[in-house]
């Protein structure tokens, strides 16, 4: 296997990447999105005169938008899954690998060391998903700050996806 198990966790982890930014940017369309409507209630409220029809099909549009950005949002959470099963797939060779330079008592390859690499790039992965299925799970179309909790979300995790850039700069230098 040699650095091959490196050339494949990078390339996972660039493809992740692109999911990472489309992400990020279904996110930051939905958050403006509700912003939108939001406004449009204060508006309302506040009794800004705007004909009532043209409210209700501002109101429509909006939803109709606010419904196609979290479809993308679940269907990105399927792509960066297989990603993750894909580098979970990895795992188990690099795994099977090391097993096998064990039984032979030969402690001095490259894999243990991929091992490592792969584990810890898989498990910060695995908390990225799962953290990012919270707001998803929670999102009501009629629920604003639900839909806000999607900003959110990217700050929270942009810890852990630096720490995943930092696994996979090290990679990179093998």
């Amino acid at each position: 296997m040699g650095l091959d198990g490196y050339a494949e966790s990078s390339a996972i982890w660039l493809s992740f990447k692109t999911i990472l930014q489309k992400w990020k940017k279904h996110c930051s369309t939905l958050h403006s999105l509700a912003t939108q409507i939001m406004g449009m209630e204060r508006c309302d409220k506040a009794r800004i005169n705007m004909p009532q029809d043209t409210f209700l099909a501002v109101r429509i549009t909006i939803e109709s938008k606010i419904m196609e950005e979290l479809h993308n949002l679940a269907e990105d959470i399927q792509e960066m899954e297989t990603e993750q099963q894909s580098l979970s797939a990895l795992l188990s060779r690099v795994t099977a690998r090391c097993q096998h330079f064990l039984e032979q008592n030969n402690k001095q390859v490259a894999e243990f060391q991929q091992l490592q690499t792969i584990y810890s790039m898989n498990n910060h992965i695995i908390i990225l998903i799962a953290m990012m299925k919270v707001p998803l799970h929670k999102a009501q179309i009629d629920h604003f700050q639900s839909l806000q909790d999607f900003k959110q979300i990217n700050v929270l995790t942009k810890p852990i996806e630096n720490e995943v850039e930092k696994i996979f700069n090290l990679t990179e230098n093998q």
